[in-house]
């Protein structure tokens, strides 16, 4: 299965002073979430306290991680300062 599979983006993102929020399909939990990207390099999931797969790597792995991953590559090959979702 492919990484897209992982999860679906709903509308665009939200941008606010220190973060960005993009709301997701997970299709790991089959719920609505909204991952959070910070300045300072972390992605948080709305749901995380309660995904028995949080934060769970593999062919299909978590949404948290991949955008965490995807974000921290776009950062480095822009050098800009801060994650955001675009």
């Amino acid at each position: 299965m492919s990484l897209i599979q992982t999860f679906t983006t709903i509308g665009p993102p939200n941008s606010h002073g220190s973060h960005s929020k993009q709301k997701i399909k997970c299709h790991l939990m089959d719920k609505e979430v909204t991952l959070t990207a910070q300045q300072a390099g972390i992605v948080t999931c709305s749901e995380w306290k309660k995904c028995p797969k949080h934060r769970i790597r593999g062919i299909r792995p978590c949404p948290e991680l991949f955008a965490e991953a995807v974000l921290k590559k776009t950062l480095i090959d822009s050098k800009k300062k801060g994650l955001r979702f675009t």
